[in-house]
């Protein structure tokens, strides 16, 4: 009898091959994506729960205008002393500085990450069994270190590395250290993880006395039990004295924040992080549509099927064949494509794995959790797959055999047109943000920084003023306003009365600053280099200022008079509301230790590569190719769309996604009608013997599309307007969502069902009517 089944199975998949092929691509390439996506998903919120402690264990960040992502991690190891004093409910706290470094030893160089922290993060972040040989000296002394396995492996072949010398390089931190223990392997999948462990001693009178910044993140963990919110509330409204010695000052943390261990790693705080967790959440959901598109639009085929093969089904039930067997008849034909497209999915992530695992991180097998995944869709699809079985099609239902068709064609072009929608809003909003006003000039223009030494610095620039790729450099300049450079923050009080105070980002430039960058003058005038004590102000910091024109105010704390209002500045990520801005004027004077080490270039155009190549060239001449010396070029304008990388990526997922989307409908609807104008040879037929015209058939089934495409809008426009007004809020420039963008997708997708039903029922109109009568 299986034998029977599987016969009947495969001849019926292949008289419908094309129909039964479009749906079986649409599940597996549905299936992928949403197996890949729903992995990733789970990993991102699964990081350090192997962890003891990790639910109660908290990273404290500052919340600002002023860095590129709106938030502050670094910080002086004093928050953390500050606050162990002050709040009872917190267990413990550490410091520690989580990056990579460079080590060297026994002619091999490495770059790995390496843990700069003290006996307190040992105890906050150490796993028993750790210390694998040596002693914990790498936690007291500044000239010892300890590595992992893995890493001594790499640097001297073997773990027998206890009293070797390693020569590491900890950013402000050089030197050789004597290596004192041998450590365990840290899990990958951590938000914490090292090749290396080394103490790392702040300054202490930078440290000590202000709050200013260091290169510490502080982790806090909670007493068992403690109220989460309360705490942060009670941390928000902390206000208190705060002394050192002789020194006191007044310290707040009103725009502190935490973030859980377990949750830092999906959080907006990972600047790492390739992909939004909500842009994941959102592609995930877009592939289970396409899963949802592919199903509906093969049950739709199979139900209409099962109306065709009504004969055979009665002949079946005369005999003796009972709902088990027809279960049984069309579930073997049915589990036979679910099937195929399992394996065809498998095969897509094979062959996309290793880009997916760089993508996103994610270690370890993947085959067994797709696995069950594949299983839940199954069992998924044969619950829809049971109604059309248990309520067998019967001669009076004959009316209603258009009702999974229509149903199928509706919820397609309802997610096509969402699909394509949403995709259009973000392709415009992403349009604005790299090619909108950002307040200054972007195009063509790089930076040169970092540089080991005064005469380095002055060769570099005389190499690259002969470049003939160049239109302007400028040397000695006094800020660097993107990628973020030398500037000061100054706190300065509204003089409204509302007793608000704003920290303003300030710049000291001069007319080759300007006359760099183009800022837009709004209002008033433009500095000169003999305006020493005066400054331009920023839109929004006139604002903060709570005056309506403030130009020739004079600011009380330093004297500086405001001479001119100019365009807002967009230093930061294009969902962080930009901060006031003073630009200071500032005297030319000849190099010193207060010039940043930078040189500006406005290259010409589309001699970017000329001009890289060209740096290279220069550098190494030069011998400025170790790490430690080499100097950084920037693309003004790649740097900038770095901030857009997460939208970036999210548009082309979220395209391939529509891509195969519109493709299954295409194809699913060019089936359907295909399959309903075999079913309706006779009507046809009986309507040209009455005078029917081609076209009178061709406007028949045109209509009946048409309402179906009319209400996929009336459903589709109104959730993808609401969907994306509600994303557009999370940026500070918005792209209106136009109304032509409605008209031209509705319009497509009228052309898109005019080409898949035209050309079919085009043919069936065209048939001899007396042939199609006869066969009947």
């Amino acid at each position: 009898m299986i034998q029977h089944y599987l016969t009947l199975a495969f001849r019926n998949l292949w008289k419908y091959r094309t129909q039964n092929a479009v749906s079986i691509v649409g599940l597996a390439v549905g299936f992928t994506c949403f197996a890949l996506a729903t992995l990733w998903i789970h990993y991102e919120m699964t990081y350090d729960s192997w962890r003891e402690g990790a639910e109660r264990t908290y990273l404290l960040y500052q919340q600002n205008n002023i860095s590129q992502q709106g938030y502050e991690v670094m910080m002086t190891t004093f928050v953390g002393e500050t606050l162990t004093q002050a709040f009872p409910e917190i267990e413990s706290t550490c410091y520690v500085i989580n990056n990579t470094s460079i080590l060297k030893a026994n002619g091999q160089e490495v770059a790995i990450p390496y843990m700069g922290g003290d006996s307190t993060s040992y105890r906050m972040f150490g796993t028993p069994g750790m210390l694998l040989a040596g002693n914990t000296a790498f936690l007291y002394r500044t000239d010892q270190i300890a590595l992992t396995e893995t890493v001594a492996k790499r640097l001297f072949g073997s773990t027998d590395v206890l009293g070797k010398e390693v020569d590491a390089n900890f950013g402000y931190y050089r030197g050789k250290r004597t290596v004192c223990a041998l450590l365990k392997d840290t899990d990958p999948h951590s938000n914490i993880t090292w090749g290396c462990w080394a103490y790392i001693k702040p300054s202490e009178k930078m440290d000590k006395e202000t709050f200013i910044y260091m290169p510490f993140n502080t982790y806090i963990r909670l007493r068992p039990g403690c109220d989460f919110k309360a705490f942060c509330r009670k941390l928000n409204a902390y206000k208190g004295e705060v002394r050192n010695g002789s020194i006191s000052y007044t310290k707040d943390f009103k725009d502190y924040r935490l973030v859980s261990l377990k949750q830092f790693h999906y959080s907006p705080v990972n600047l790492q992080t390739k992909l939004k967790f909500q842009y994941l959440i959102l592609f995930a959901i877009a592939c289970g549509m396409i899963i949802l598109c592919a199903l509906f639009n093969y049950l739709s085929l199979f139900a209409l099927r099962i109306y065709t093969r009504l004969r055979e089904v009665e002949l079946r039930q005369v005999c003796g064949s009972s709902l088990r067997g027809l279960l049984a008849l069309f579930g073997t034909e049915y589990l036979l494509v679910l099937l195929f497209a399992g394996l065809i999915g498998m095969t897509l992530i094979e062959w996309v794995l290793p880009e997916f695992r760089q993508l996103s991180g994610v270690e370890g097998s993947l085959y067994a959790e797709s696995l069950l995944y594949f299983i839940g869709v199954v069992v998924v699809s044969f619950l829809f797959l049971l109604p059309l079985v248990v309520r067998s099609p019967r001669p009076k239902l004959a009316a209603g055999r258009q009702r999974p068709a229509r149903l199928s064609i509706f919820f397609q072009l309802t997610v096509c047109m969402l699909f394509v929608f949403v995709i259009s809003v973000i392709l415009c909003q992403l349009n604005l943000l790299k090619e909108g006003d950002a307040g200054f000039d972007r195009k063509h223009t790089a930076v040169i920084n970092y540089f080991p030494s005064e005469e380095a610095y002055e060769a570099m620039f005389t190499g690259i003023q002969q470049s003939t790729h160049i239109d302007t450099v400028i040397k000695d300049p006094l800020s660097v306003l993107f990628p973020h450079g030398s500037y000061s923050l100054r706190q300065y009080d509204a003089i409204d009365g509302s007793g608000k105070s704003e920290s303003f980002l300030c710049f000291d430039i001069n007319e080759a600053f300007l006359q760099f960058y183009h800022l837009r003058l709004l209002k008033g005038r433009l500095l000169t280099d003999k305006d020493i004590d005066k400054a331009l102000i920023s839109e929004t910091g006139a604002k903060a200022l709570g005056i309506d024109n403030p130009i020739g105010y004079t600011l009380p704390k330093d004297g500086l008079t405001i001479v001119g209002i100019v365009k807002d500045v967009h230093y930061n990520a294009p969902t962080v509301p930009v901060g006031p801005i003073l630009f200071v004027g500032h005297e030319n004077h000849a190099r010193s230790s207060s010039i940043i080490d930078a040189i500006l270039i406005k290259y010409k155009e589309k001699k970017w590569n000329a001009l890289k190549m060209e740096v290279d060239s220069l550098i190494h001449r030069l011998n400025l190719d170790s790490p430690k010396d080499r100097p950084t070029l920037f693309q003004v304008e790649e740097e900038y769309n770095k901030l857009l990388a997460s939208e970036d990526l999210l548009l082309r997922l979220l395209g391939i996604a529509a891509l195969v989307c519109v493709l299954t409908a295409a194809f699913g609807i060019f089936s359907l009608v295909s399959l309903r104008c075999e079913q309706r040879r006779k009507e046809i037929a009986i309507r040209k013997v009455n005078g029917a015209r081609v076209g009178d058939i061709l406007a028949l089934f045109g209509r009946e599309h048409l309402w179906l495409l009319m209400a996929a809008a009336v459903i589709a426009f109104p959730i993808g307007y609401m969907l994306m007004k509600r994303w557009l809020q999370s940026y500070v420039q918005q792209t209106p969502i136009f109304a032509w963008l409605y008209l031209v997708i509705f319009v497509g997708a009228a052309l898109l069902i005019a080409l898949c039903i035209g050309w079919r029922v085009w043919q069936a109109a065209r048939s001899n009517p007396a042939d199609t009568i006869k066969a009947e």
